[in-house]
């Protein structure tokens, strides 16, 4: 008998053991289910949910936005605002804004404001080719002639710039916002391989020699030196002179106060 009891206590006990782990119990207004394995929580009688925050979404379909200000910082003040009265071979921080050369940095190349492709920070004044795209010039193509032992470059220059109109600045109503022309190409390359107070004159003596320059077309400008000299005058004539109108410098002597 003892033996019977003792089977059906253990019986018991056992049966109220698997009740408990399947039981279930109410808190605060939701419902904890007890199993095994672990627990399962319900609050508020439903399963919570979580909010999804989206990212706003920025398009760039628009594509950059053109105008704006551009500020500079600079070491020192600003002294010259011509690139023939100069005293040494930095341009003018104001003339490199105001008057394009013939090629100059690709800004797509850099951050561009996200839509660039970082292949140069620009922080400094790099001289990069691959760099490079035609700003006053469309196209150029360089070529050694063997027989006269002369390097030679064409430009093709741009026929869509043209000069802004100040109406408070007298060289600029002078100038009449009218159109860029390879006439005015061939008047700054020969200013500054001419006139004794540019850098281009005092630094290369030797292509200042041999330098020729003349209008070869409608829009085309070329250029000879010797064959010696081709490589600094595809550097220096393609970045480093910009272009200005004949009729201001021929009126005032040069862009210094315009």
């Amino acid at each position: 008998m003892k033996k019977i009891a003792w089977l059906t206590i253990s019986v018991m006990m056992v049966l109220s053991l698997v009740l408990v782990s399947c039981g279930t119990t109410e808190d605060t207004g939701g419902k904890v289910t007890e199993e095994d394995k672990g627990q399962k929580v319900t609050v508020g009688g439903e399963e919570e949910k979580k909010e999804e925050v989206k990212e706003e979404e920025v398009s760039s379909s628009m594509g950059p936005e053109y105008g704006g200000t551009l500020r500079l910082a600079q070491t020192m003040d600003s002294t010259n605002f011509d690139d023939v009265v100069t005293r040494g071979f930095v341009q003018g921080v104001t003339f490199l804004q105001t008057n394009e050369s013939m090629w100059r940095g690709d800004w797509a190349k850099g951050p561009a404001g996200g839509y660039g492709t970082n292949e140069c920070d620009w922080v400094g004044a790099y001289d990069v080719f691959s760099h490079k795209r035609g700003f006053a010039a469309e196209s150029w193509e360089w070529s050694v002639d063997p027989a006269t032992d002369q390097g030679i470059l064409v430009y093709q220059i741009r026929d869509n710039v043209h000069y802004a109109l100040n109406p408070n600045s007298e060289a600029s109503k002078l100038v009449g916002g009218r159109k860029m022309t390879a006439d005015d190409v061939v008047f700054s390359f020969t200013q500054v391989m001419t006139d004794s107070r540019a850098y281009m004159y005092r630094a290369y003596p030797s292509m200042r020699k041999s330098f020729h320059c003349e209008k070869t077309g409608p829009m085309e400008v070329t250029v000879t030196v010797d064959s010696s000299d081709l490589i600094t005058a595809i550097a220096k004539f393609g970045n480093y002179v910009g272009v200005v109108p004949h009729e201001v410098v021929e009126k005032y002597g040069d862009m210094a106060s315009w």
